[in-house]
């Protein structure tokens, strides 16, 4: 997570990402699959920025932002 979240604290939302079997990390680094950008930010953060350079070296992280992980931890697990 990068940028504050306006649905719900950071402790809240990793608890809801770790339910769907995420792993968090602190930093972002070529394991990252996944940023959520919170809404509440101005400019891109080092960890955005980072993500981006790892994504132009050909590493697969997908920049997410908060409304869109809302949505995905909304859907039932199967």
């Amino acid at each position: 997570f990068t940028g504050a979240l306006s649905t719900m604290t950071r402790s809240e939302a990793a608890k809801n990402a770790r339910a769907y079997g995420a792993i968090m990390q602190g930093a972002v680094t070529k394991e990252t699959d996944f940023l959520i950008l919170g809404k509440n930010r101005r400019e891109k953060s080092t960890k955005h920025l980072k993500a981006e350079r790892l994504i132009q070296l050909g590493h697969d992280i997908q920049i997410i932002a908060e409304d869109d992980f809302i949505w995905l931890i909304s859907m039932q697990k199967f």
